[in-house]
């Protein structure tokens, strides 16, 4: 299945509209809905890299990313700040950065944690300015549109559960 197919089936099971830019030759099409209460994108940057958006203001700013050698040994020397949740298999996986101390302690709760699980495996899970994204690497064959609609649900759980704390994190 290609990528319009992939947004089309997802369009069936949550609604939206799948745009194809028509002026720019070889633009990915992506799909733009309300799904739970927010507008949610679900967009190809490329033939197997996948962006789903939920667009909601974020308390603040931060990145998960896998844990790689490299950022292992530059964290133990200090050079890359990453901070821990206090969950020891989340903080062996993952590298969090663009937050300080006080916003991942507040922030990545036990139910956050668990929601983020869900979306994995995934390259990218971060909150923008104007957003809660996750960015996968997908095989068309083995992902579903069923799986995208499940991870577009646990990133709105995210939204809903971290807006829920109030000024524990800056959420308004």
């Amino acid at each position: 299945m290609d990528t319009k197919e992939f947004l089309e089936q997802l369009q069936a099971l949550i609604g939206g509209e799948v745009d194809v830019e028509e002026f720019s030759v070889g633009a990915a099409p992506r799909l733009y809905a309300q799904h739970r209460g927010y507008f949610v994108k679900a967009d190809f940057v490329a033939h197997g890299e996948l962006i789903l958006d939920v667009n909601t203001p974020a308390p603040h700013h931060l990145r998960v990313r896998n844990e790689g050698l490299l950022s292992r040994t530059l964290g133990r020397i200090g050079v890359v700040a990453d901070h821990k949740t206090g969950d020891p298999a989340f903080d062996d996986q993952y590298i969090i950065d663009n937050a300080t101390r006080e916003q991942v302690a507040a922030f990545f709760t036990p139910e956050v944690i668990a929601r983020i699980r869900r979306l994995e495996p995934f390259h990218l899970f971060a909150l923008t300015h104007k957003e809660y994204r996750c960015q996968k690497l997908v095989d068309l064959d083995e992902y579903a549109p069923q799986d995208a609609a499940a991870d577009l649900d646990a990133l709105v759980e995210i939204v809903e559960l971290t807006r829920q704390t109030g000024g524990a994190t800056g959420a308004e």
